[in-house]
Order: structure tokens, then C-alpha cells, then sequence
């Protein structure tokens, strides 16, 4: 069940059939790569810490980019806040929409929109937002905003396991200015979270006028050089590509869209293959995935064939 539920809401992308004519140039132009030289690269350091767990909110763009971005900076990027920067600039009318529901996004967006500001994760918890003493336990972060939104629109008062519960993911609000913003009927439910996010991380954002993703410089359909060229300089990347060989039954057929960093490449001495390490946003439990990718799987991230991770990707952004 809990395999069944990480995997039916993470991806929520429209399915399309494969181009398989597509896929075989793609294993062509792989193939003749016959200078490349495999060498053995593993970028992830303690910055990073343990992999992440997106939960069953489709942010998995923004986990991904908070990555990289920590490793470059060598401070540990808060994902939600990265996620918030991007909905910011969508901006609905809709009254009722509720940024829990959101799903998918751009990891350039996540990063260019953020305007050069980024939040610290200490400020902004990606993960695990238990309150014991008021019967939250939860790691899944679309709990505590389906909880925050809940309440903003209930319009009662905030008692103090709310607040509590608030701060787990808003640690730098008090009760008077959640109090403020809840209280505002001139703004959508929708834009109350935005405004606690900006609140909430005014004064504790760090500052990175460098940092930018952009797309990678290869055409398709042979993006692995990108990535090989990335590592090669220690710089990780951020994919997008169809994670479908990380479910279990997966419809060949559908596209399931995903986004996910690589820190590291390898050669497997016993299939004598490249593999690359993708950091994955799903936490540490490697018992999720299927039988034939737990065997290479190393609390959350695992080693993906080069060739494999080629036939499925659809863009590589570089930092």
C-alpha cells in the first residue's frame, strides 16, 4: 500500500505513448561513444545529508534543484521554498485552489524565480513535521499543508497545537502573524501560503547571484554527454526523464514524469556497464522500488545503467 500511494501521487503528468523509433536512435548515438572512458565519481557530501522524501506532493522538480543548489553553495536549500518561488509567479484567481493540490513545475523556474534569495531548509523543513503532543505525526509535507490550508479556511481560532503545527513548516511565524495573513479576506487561501512563505523567510534568505539552471548543451537524443561533462568538472545535474523503470508495474506506455539529480557515475565491474548514481526524491527506503533496482540502490539513491538513463531522458539542466 505504501509503494501503491508514493508512486499514484508523485506522478500526476498527462501519459503519452513512447516514440520507440525515437528511443533506438537514442541507443545509436550511445553506442558509438566509443572513446568514452568511465571513471568513478561520487559528488554527494555531507551538505546533503540523507535523501529527501517529497512525500505524495508532486514537487519533485523543486527537491531536485534544492540538491544541487545545497551542494554548490554548501548549504542546505529548503525544497518547499524553492516550489512556493515557482507557484508565486502562476499566481491564479481561483479562489479555491489549494498549492497542496499543485503538481509539477520547472527546476529552472523554481530557481530563476526565486530572485537570487533562497531559504535555508532549517528555516523551511522539506521533511518531517510531527507534533507529538497534538496528534500530528506526519513526514509527508502535503499533510501539514493540507492542514494549514484546512484551517485557514475554517477561519477559527488558533489554538496552540495550530500554531505548533504551523511552525513546522513556518518555524519564524508567530501567532500574531499567522493570525495577520489568515485573517486577510482580500486574498485567496492560495496566496495566504504564499504570503507566510515570504514572511516567514524575509530576513533569513541567503543570497546566490550566480546560481542559475539552464538547459543542458547537447541535442537530443544524446543528453548523457551533458551529464558526463558535469560530473567530470564536479558539478551534479538535475534531470527530467521518465521514471517509469522506478515503479513497480509500470505501463510502458505512460510517461511518468519526474525529476531527479545525479551525483555520481561508476563502472559496475561484474556487467562491466556505466551506471550513474540518481539521488531520487523519495526518501531512503529502497525496499519501494522494484526487485532488479533494490540490488543497486543506496538508502534512496540508486546506480541506473547509462544506457537506460538515456533512453528515458527529455532534458538535462546544468548549474
Amino acid at each position: 500500500m505504501k509503494t501503491f500511494l508514493i508512486m499514484a501521487l508523485i506522478f500526476q503528468a498527462q501519459a503519452y505513448a513512447k516514440d520507440f523509433d525515437f528511443l533506438k536512435i537514442k541507443n545509436f548515438f550511445t553506442n558509438q561513444a566509443s572513446d568514452f572512458k568511465c571513471s568513478e565519481i561520487d559528488l554527494r557530501n555531507e551538505t546533503l545529508g540523507p535523501n529527501r522524501y517529497q512525500g505524495s506532493v508532486g514537487w519533485c522538480f523543486a527537491y531536485a534543484t534544492a540538491d544541487v543548489a545545497s551542494y554548490k553553495l554548501g548549504k542546505k536549500i529548503s525544497a518547499p521554498s524553492l516550489a512556493f518561488s515557482y507557484y508565486q509567479t502562476l499566481q491564479p484567481d481561483v479562489k479555491n485552489i489549494k498549492i497542496s493540490t499543485l503538481s509539477g513545475g520547472n527546476d529552472q523556474g523554481a530557481l530563476n524565480f526565486s530572485k537570487e534569495e533562497l531559504c535555508l531548509e532549517e528555516d523551511m523543513p522539506s521533511e518531517n513535521f510531527a507534533v507529538p503532543n497534538c496528534n500530528f505525526n506526519t513526514r509527508n509535507i502535503q499533510d501539514v499543508l493540507s492542514f494549514i490550508e484546512n484551517k485557514l479556511q475554517s477561519k477559527t481560532a488558533l489554538s496552540s497545537c495550530d500554531q505548533k503545527i504551523f511552525n513546522t513548516l513556518f518555524p519564524n511565524l508567530n501567532a500574531d502573524d499567522i493570525n495577520s495573513i489568515g485573517s486577510n479576506d482580500q486574498i485567496s487561501i492560495y496566496n495566504k501560503l504564499l504570503s507566510m512563505n515570504n514572511l516567514n523567510c524575509q530576513y533569513k534568505k541567503i543570497r546566490a547571484p550566480r546560481l542559475s539552471l539552464k538547459n543542458g548543451m547537447s541535442p537530443a537524443p544524446n543528453y548523457i554527454k551533458d551529464v558526463d561533462a558535469q560530473l567530470e568538472n564536479n558539478n551534479p545535474v538535475v534531470i527530467n526523464y521518465n521514471a517509469g523503470f522506478l515503479l513497480n508495474n509500470a505501463d510502458p506506455k505512460v510517461f511518468y514524469n519526474h525529476y531527479s539529480s545525479i551525483f555520481g557515475r561508476r563502472l559496475n565491474k561484474e556487467t562491466n556497464k556505466c551506471e550513474y548514481l540518481i539521488r531520487n526524491t523519495w526518501g531512503t527506503d529502497c525496499s519501494i522500488y522494484p526487485k532488479e533496482i533494490q540490488k543497486n540502490c543506496d538508502a534512496g539513491s540508486i546506480w541506473i545503467e547509462r544506457e537506460l538513463i538515456n533512453n528515458n531522458l527529455v532534458n538535462v539542466t546544468l548549474m
